[in-house]
């Protein structure tokens, strides 16, 4: 009897207890807040105090909800802008992704890849054979590999007279790169060559191409370094002439060439 006595007593005082802790909270909001937070799961507490600590600090948004959206749809929007190395190639001539996977097929002829060994004799397939794959995507990269080496850069040369010989269209990507090839190995005659070939008509035997500004700077550069310092000049008066815009390349090559010449009022 004393020990049920005794339990009871206890079961009383703990009641009472938690009763006054009740009405504690309730008179006190910062406590009954206080616990609140606490029964909140560690997560949420600790992204709410950053939350808190940020409008604080100045270092967050008042509304986290709102600038998560707005960060999502500048993200969207610079997806869908290309970027300023994207328009490049495409001006270029680069080929887009697609057509990237498209053209991972299409492999040149093994002779080609030959002329990359400085010690193999240059075997180039009949002119006109059946069955030639050519891509003007994997012949930029052929003349551009031909070019890093002393002994191999002049079957560059060879190649692209191979090429119009099979009646290959030649864009004015390649041509550019054969020109640049031909300019950094001082070569200025094959690079206007190359040159004069791509802006003339087919019924003469040109190409019929576009120059881009990159073939007016790559041409322009190798006729200054060969001291042809007129022909250069023409090429500028092409350009202009056929209304492409100079970038800044290409308008300081000028303005060298004309202080070689001394030709002040230009």
């Amino acid at each position: 009897m004393v020990l049920l006595a005794v339990a009871g007593g206890l079961r009383g005082a703990a009641a009472a207890a938690s009763g006054a802790g009740s009405k504690t909270l309730a008179k006190c909001p910062g406590m009954q807040k206080q616990a609140h937070e606490q029964h909140k799961p560690v997560p949420q507490r600790a992204a709410q105090h950053s939350a808190q600590h940020g409008r604080k600090h100045g270092t967050a948004p008042a509304h986290p909800g709102r600038h998560v959206a707005a960060s999502s749809a500048a993200a969207a929007s610079a997806a869908t802008v290309p970027s300023d190395d994207t328009r490049r190639l495409a001006l270029h001539g680069q080929p887009s992704p697609t057509e990237d996977v498209r053209q991972a097929d299409d492999e040149l002829p093994q002779e080609l890849y030959n002329l990359l060994d400085a010690a193999a004799h240059v075997r180039l397939p009949a002119a006109g054979a059946p069955g030639l794959r050519l891509n003007n995507w994997k012949l930029d990269k052929l003349v551009s590999q031909l070019g890093k080496n002393k002994g191999t850069w002049r079957r560059a040369i060879v190649l692209y007279e191979w090429l119009k010989d099979c009646g290959h269209q030649l864009d004015d990507r390649l041509c550019t790169t054969l020109i640049r090839l031909c300019a950094d190995h001082r070569d200025a005659m094959s690079a206007l060559g190359v040159y004069e070939w791509m802006r003339a008509p087919t019924s003469a035997g040109g190409g019929a191409l576009r120059p881009s500004v990159f073939t007016y700077t790559a041409v322009m550069r190798a006729a200054l370094n060969s001291g042809l310092l007129g022909r250069a000049l023409q090429v500028w008066d092409d350009c202009a002439a056929a209304g492409t815009r100079p970038d800044s390349r290409l308008c300081v090559i000028f303005m060298e060439a004309c202080a070689r010449l001394s030709h002040t009022d230009r």
